[in-house]
């Protein structure tokens, strides 16, 4: 020891006494901290896997996400809080809130972790303050991971207000200081400034340690601190950090001199000082330093280093991350590094999840080296295989189908649905995967059998149907529904009559799944079975599908029935029944003008113009030849947006179908109209005069154009043309009684309404 002290110095030790207590402190705290590694899509597999769940979208709803937090084990309880936070809706930030505030410890700590995992916009300051000051010591360090994501300056703010409270305890000050030290705001400095005495406290030395991170500077007493901000308040955070770079540089050269002549320097040491340098290789952007110290750390003897130096490359470029593949190389075989065998298999399935992720082909033979050594454990070997299906190179599956006949059964089924991922790439799986299905130990396999019949599905290999078709008949519901899921994407018609007696099976999830299959298959042969579903079903969600599915089978006879669902109040339902209308419709410009007067006649006007506007933006209706037709239609949209008030818009359809059928009354009454709720009385002025001169006094139209002209007169307080036009009309000879009486009526008015002369 006193060849230490005089080796280095007393500044020295004491900055290696206090690098050893920040570490062994992090290492307690962190190794208590519960964050599973398992990927969204997994956990969802692992979850649904459960008789609890038929429906995966129940999966996204808040109410039901509510009750697994509070009823389901630790796995599912981060499962369902990451769902909760991905979700971002006013539900589900409401159940977050309430949840934050229980006394539900481990709800807390899951939804904490989920949300230091994915920034929230709703960041949840408050509650988690409200936790701080709770001063549950078992959640602290889950808080303060959460405090690492959320906005600086907000937190900070929230935090200075809790801590201007002098009454609050001493322990619980504490931890609002610390809180502070991950939320680096300048504004939290002088009022922490302020808080320091010089007696000796727990609170005191927080509030230094909270100094020290927030501005790299170290003092010893306030006065210090007073004087150092009064110099550097004004001064950017970069400035502060000039100095601390100069004490980390003589800080790694120290420690760097004590590694090389102290052999038994400690891993925590190692690691901290590889912590810095890599720190110091980013701040100044020097990539090729950042590589050679990861590099050289999966070197080292010490499994420790390693992980650390592992956990590094999952979070840096993919780019780095290639110029270190070598390395990962020799740390997963035992060709290229004896060593490797020595090696923990979770520290091999760290690595071999970063060259997955990867996805690169050249690193099938070193993954392949795995698999093909008997050494090796089946944990290892499962990882590898699932690897597989992000790297998609099909030269692998040779390999993989030689898994099938001697290996566990957990690896068999990972093994089957790997090759299933590389669908239509998997065609020489299909043979040895066509005599598994008749083995013994896979027909009384349920989960073998359903990832065989799922794999040939994706694979989509039509002869592959009739191996799968028998099975439509198995009495275990999954395998039923596996085979109907299978049947459908292999795209054979035919297959369609054979799958109609599903559709009466007594598992939901097997009739819904029947019917998309129905839908992909194309066969309209099978369309008034499913019309019966649609119409009859009790299930709303059956029902939509029934939509869906008539949609893709383009029948023009299931219109009438799409059309009956229109009338429903389910939005889900009569959206998938209009989209079935459109899909049916495409394309075919009489099927469209069909529908569209039936959708009239049955008063859904909404609908109708919906389709009228597709029908007009059809470029086949576009030419000179059609546009008669294209006006007509024209016409017909501009009568139904004027019934339903949408004036702005039926104008340029009037006034288009106007210029083509001049002659067409209703047309000009309803342009008429239109230019009065808009209020452009000129414009309907115009249309009415232009209307008059081409009618003959003795036609029906002739005397209520007047009329209508006079009307429009009025709105304008054109009083002197309204005494003009009335006096010329009485003057005629007979006129209709009751026509007389109301430009009496008009002319009194008008007369009355003139100003005096």
């Amino acid at each position: 020891m006193k060849k230490i002290l005089s080796a280095v110095g007393i500044r020295g030790t004491i900055i290696l006494l206090g690098v050893i207590l920040v570490v062994s402190l992090y290492s307690c705290s962190t190794t208590k901290q519960e964050d599973p590694k398992i990927a969204l899509p997994d956990r969802e597999k692992i979850l649904l896997a459960d008789d609890k769940i038929k429906k995966i979208e129940t999966y996204s709803e808040p109410a039901h996400l509510k009750s697994r937090l509070y009823q389901s084990s630790q796995t599912e309880c981060d499962i369902a809080a990451e769902r909760l936070v991905l979700l971002r809706s006013k539900k589900s930030n409401k159940i977050i809130s309430e949840s934050l505030r229980s006394d539900n410890d481990e709800v807390i700590k899951s939804l904490l972790k989920a949300l230091a995992k994915h920034k929230s916009d709703s960041l949840f300051i408050e509650e988690m303050v409200y936790l701080l000051e709770s001063n549950r010591q078992i959640l602290l360090p889950y808080i303060f991971n959460a405090f690492s994501i959320a906005d600086p300056e907000k937190l900070s703010k929230q935090l200075l207000k809790s801590l201007n409270q002098p009454e609050k305890p001493e322990v619980i000050r504490q931890n609002l200081v610390k809180g502070l030290s991950f939320a680096p705001s300048k504004r939290s400095i002088p009022f922490l400034i302020g808080l320091l005495t010089n007696r000796k406290s727990e609170l005191n030395t927080e509030i230094v340690n909270t100094l020290n991170i927030l501005t790299r500077q170290s003092f010893g007493t306030k006065e210090e601190w007073i004087k150092w901000w009064d110099l550097s308040r004004h001064q950017p955070r970069e400035k502060w950090l000039e100095q601390s770079i100069i004490e980390y540089r003589n800080l790694i050269e120290e420690k760097d001199k004590i590694i090389k002549q102290y052999t038994d320097t400690t891993t925590s040491l190692k690691i901290e000082v590889l912590k810095i340098k890599l720190e110091q290789a980013r701040r100044l952007s020097d990539s090729t330093a950042e590589i050679n110290l990861l590099t050289n750390a999966l070197d080292e003897k010490s499994v420790a280093i390693k992980k650390y130096a592992l956990e590094q490359i999952k979070n840096i470029e993919k780019g780095k991350t290639r110029q270190i593949l070598p390395k990962l190389y020799e740390q997963i075989t035992t060709s290229k590094s004896p060593a490797t065998t020595s090696l923990p298999d979770d520290f091999r399935m760290m690595a071999i999840d970063i060259i997955g992720e990867l996805g690169d082909e050249t690193s099938v033979s070193s993954l392949l080296e795995i698999l093909d050594n008997p050494k090796e454990s089946v944990a290892l070997k499962n990882k590898t295989i699932i690897t597989f299906r992000r790297i998609k190179k099909p030269d692998v599956i040779p390999h993989l189908l030689k898994l099938l006949d001697d290996f566990p059964p957990e690896t068999v089924l990972i093994t089957i649905e790997t090759i299933g991922s590389f669908g239509q790439e998997g065609q020489m799986a299909i043979a040895k995967f066509h005599e598994n299905l008749k083995l013994p130990k896979y027909q009384q396999d349920e989960k073998l059998i359903k990832a065989i019949i799922d794999a040939l599905g994706d694979i989509k290999d039509p002869t592959s149907a009739p191996e799968i078709l028998p099975l439509i008949n198995d009495t275990r519901p999954r395998v039923r529904w596996s085979t109907s899921n299978s049947l459908g994407k292999l795209g054979v018609p035919d297959l369609a009559p054979h799958l109609l007696k599903l559709l009466n099976d007594e598992f939901i999830d097997v009739k819904q799944i029947t019917i998309e299959s129905l839908g992909k298959l194309g066969n309209p042969i099978v369309s008034k079975e499913i019309i019966q579903v649609l119409l009859y079903d009790k299930d709303p969600r059956t029902r939509q599908l029934s939509a869906d599915a008539l949609g893709r089978l383009k029948d023009k006879n299931a219109i009438p029935s799409l059309l009956i669902i229109l009338n429903e109040s389910d939005e889900k339902l009569t959206s998938a029944a209009w989209n079935a209308i459109l899909a049916i419709t495409s394309g075919n410009l009489e099927l469209k003008e069909e529908t569209a007067t039936k959708l009239r006649e049955l008063k859904l006007n909404n609908y109708a113009i919906l389709l009228l506007k597709r029908i007009i933006a059809m470029p086949q209706i576009q030419s000179k030849e059609m546009e008669q037709r294209r006006k007509a239609n024209e016409g017909i949209l501009g009568l139904l947006l004027m019934e339903k008030e949408g004036f702005s818009e039926a104008e340029s359809y009037l006034k288009s179908a106007v210029a083509y059928f001049p002659a067409r009354y209703d047309l000009n009454s309803a342009l008429i109209e239109c230019y009065k709720k808009l209020q452009k009385y000129d414009n309907a002025t115009g249309v009415c005069l232009t209307l008059l001169e081409k009618r003959r006094e003795d036609s029906p139209d002739w005397w209520n154009l007047k009329l209508e002209l006079l009307s429009l007169y009025k709105a304008q307080k054109e009083n002197s043309k309204i005494i003009d036009e009335t006096t010329k009309l009485l003057a005629k000879k007979d006129i209709p009684t009751e026509i007389a009486e109301k430009l009496r009526q008009i002319k009194t008015e008008a007369e009355n309404n003139q100003p005096p002369k």
